[in-house]
């Protein structure tokens, strides 16, 4: 089956934005400021900014590396591979 580029294109902004909006939820639910998640997970505090937006600096969607993601999700203490099952079942729902 052939990716259709406008649908993924779709899906792609609508997971960075989700991605961002749980990333803030999750660090407010801390009580921690991006300025703290991003230093402790080794990252600027622009890019830790920007995946919580959604986008990269040029306007574009934000698209970050497993390493990055992980790397955040032991700062917030997220079990990541239960997120990701977790994700699964929503997605069966």
């Amino acid at each position: 089956m052939q990716i259709d580029e406008r649908q993924h294109a779709e899906r792609r902004h609508e997971a960075a934005t989700r991605l961002g909006d749980a990333l803030r939820a999750l660090r407010h639910s801390r009580n921690l400021s991006q300025e703290q998640v991003a230093l402790d997970a080794g990252l600027s505090v622009d890019t830790y900014g920007y995946l919580e937006r959604g986008q990269t600096p040029w306007g574009r969607d934000a698209n970050p590396r497993i390493d990055t993601l992980l790397r955040i999700f032991t700062v917030l203490g997220v079990d990541a591979p239960r997120l990701l099952r977790e994700a699964e079942t929503d997605g069966e729902k």
